[in-house]
């Protein structure tokens, strides 16, 4: 199996085209999009990191155009929760390896049919790339 720990980058995001067909447009795509917002830009940028502790990271940088001073007092609000000095924690979830499985724990219960319910969900590896929900992501570190 891949080695998981570490920081994990987008590098293709599943959207839909003008015929509203599935399709994977690469990372470098959408951040040179013109037509996009860039708050879906911004949200290209997360990554994911996966500790050695167990922990799943979902982070993404702090936004430019926000002066420190409205960082440092969403955070002692409690509405913003920092990585580091220039990276948002947007959520933590445990991992685990099972039965050769990458899972992660959604803290949503869901059930298949005739399954019991679990907030478990496989994170699937294919060549050499996580698929994190609508996400290809390769390793960067």
């Amino acid at each position: 199996m891949t080695d998981i720990i570490g920081r994990w980058k987008i590098k293709e995001a599943l959207r839909f085209n003008d015929q509203f067909e599935r399709i994977w447009i690469s990372r470098e795509s959408i951040l040179n999009d013109a037509e996009l917002h860039e708050d879906e830009k911004q949200f290209i940028k997360m990554e994911i990191i996966f500790t050695a502790d167990g922990l799943l990271k979902v982070v993404m940088p702090l936004p430019a155009d926000v002066p420190p001073e409205e960082v440092k007092a969403a955070v002692q609000a409690g509405e913003l929760r920092l990585y580091d000095d220039s990276t948002m924690l947007l959520e933590e979830h445990p991992w685990q390896i099972q039965d050769g499985r990458l899972l992660y724990d959604t803290g949503r219960p869901a059930a298949t049919a005739g399954e019991t319910p679990s907030s478990w969900e496989e994170i699937s590896i294919e060549n050499g790339m996580l698929h994190f929900r609508s996400f290809h992501l390769t390793k960067t570190s």
